[in-house]
């Protein structure tokens, strides 16, 4: 299913970066919120970044940055925008030394993790974070996980997994992180879990 979404994610990277493009106003809440706990000077890791817009909006915030992605061709079109170091790399196998990031921001990225994956996942983030580290975060909202066709060509998928909110924040909370904000966000035919979270000690 990895495959299967990064090659979709490799071919459809123009298109996409073409058609979000735009900062949607219902991100900006949670990413002032991040901006705000964020300590001056610190360093901070967009995972999953895709084609750049989150980590290019951070950026001129005067965040220092770090981007990493699965897909080359998305980290392609990052390169287009930022100045940041790119990398491509798989969230469940993250190559930074541990507590390195004050902050993670991991915009629709996990939910291409399976939710047995998931977990494994989310340990990783927690791993490269300073204690007390933020993660921004963002799934679907919905049941179950499948393959979808993809918008753009039709032709390629790519794998989603859905949560509803108190499975989410559990999944959150399981490992490691204390959940500061959490809300439902309606976006044309889909609805966002966005969540704040600061890194905690494991149970």
């Amino acid at each position: 299913m990895k495959n299967i979404t990064q090659a979709t994610y490799d071919q459809i990277a123009p298109a996409f970066a073409e058609l979000h493009c735009k900062m949607p106003e219902s991100v900006l809440p949670e990413l002032q919120k991040f901006l705000e706990i964020i300590p001056s000077g610190g360093l901070c890791l967009d995972l999953g970044c895709g084609h750049g817009r989150d980590m290019s909006w951070l950026e001129h915030q005067h965040l220092k940055m770090v981007g990493a992605d699965l897909s080359t061709g998305m980290l392609a079109e990052s390169q287009k925008i930022v100045t940041c170091p790119l990398t491509q790399m798989n969230m469940l196998s993250l190559g930074f030394a541990d507590r390195t990031f004050d902050g993670i921001w991991c915009n629709a990225a996990l939910l291409h993790l399976s939710k047995q994956e998931a977990p494994r996942g989310l340990k990783e983030m927690h791993r490269v974070l300073c204690a007390g580290g933020i993660l921004g975060i963002a799934v679907l909202q919905g049941e179950g996980e499948s393959l979808e066709v993809n918008p753009y060509d039709k032709t390629g998928k790519r794998f989603f997994a859905r949560y509803n909110m108190d499975e989410a924040a559990s999944l959150l909370a399981t490992n490691g992180f204390a959940v500061l904000a959490a809300r439902e966000v309606e976006s044309s035919n889909r609805t966002w879990l966005r969540f704040v979270a600061q890194c905690s000690n494991f149970n």
